[in-house]
């Protein structure tokens, strides 16, 4: 009897040890092979520059200059004084003082001449298109063909294809005066009921756009 119940614990402690073993070397979990890659961007970065305007853009060239004038580069946050050899660029503003007139050469676009007491806004000068916001005063729009130049004054819209053009903003009255000289012009606004109105201008035309009416007139009388 005795050696019967010894040959038991054998067995059960043979069995415990096989199970111990068996769950060492079994039961680990295995870690998963994570393998890192680099997906190649397609796209390349942009070469923008906030002090330098865009490679294909034109500088404009100042002809005429007298009196006082303020200029505000792309870099900066108000004007100040103009300095001298520098190129216009887009991006740039503008501002004549009372006795401050100026006029810009933009290579085979044409001119933009500043009258006193005006402030405008070089928005684009890419060879496809021109755009100026004229915010103040007078300036007047020479424009040879080779690239229309669209000016936005309130919430009218001017764009030039060819010829002479002056545009008064009286900022006080919320107005301004049109005074195509040659050449064909068309502007553009919305009515205060959100419907698009375009006209057409010709050699001698004025037109006179109320901004608080959203309202154009023709002039015969300028």
């Amino acid at each position: 009897m005795k050696i019967l119940v010894s040959l038991l614990f054998l067995v059960l402690g043979g069995a415990v040890a096989m199970g111990f073993f068996f769950q060492k070397n079994h039961s680990a979990v295995t870690e998963p092979i994570v393998i890192e890659a680099t997906k190649k961007s397609n796209y390349e970065l942009t070469k923008f520059s906030l002090e330098q305007a865009p490679a294909d853009s034109i500088r404009g060239e100042i002809i005429s200059l007298n009196g006082e004038v303020e200029w505000q580069s792309r870099t900066a946050t108000e004007p100040g004084q103009l300095p001298g050899g520098i190129k216009i660029q887009q991006g740039e503003k503008l501002v004549t003082k009372a006795d401050g007139n100026m006029a810009i050469k933009l290579a085979s676009a044409g001119t933009v001449t500043i009258f006193p007491d005006s402030e405008l806004e070089v928005i684009q000068t890419l060879p496809i298109n021109l755009v100026f916001n004229q915010l103040k005063g007078k300036a007047q729009y020479l424009v040879n063909g080779s690239s229309p130049v669209s000016v936005r004054s309130f919430n009218l819209i001017v764009n030039v294809k060819q010829g002479l053009i002056d545009i008064k903003t009286d900022s006080e009255a919320g107005k301004v005066t049109l005074s195509l000289k040659n050449g064909q012009a068309t502007v553009a606004y919305n009515s205060p009921e959100f419907e698009s109105k375009r006209w057409e201008l010709a050699p001698g035309d004025s037109f006179v756009f109320y901004n608080e009416e959203r309202k154009g007139y023709f002039r015969a009388d300028l």
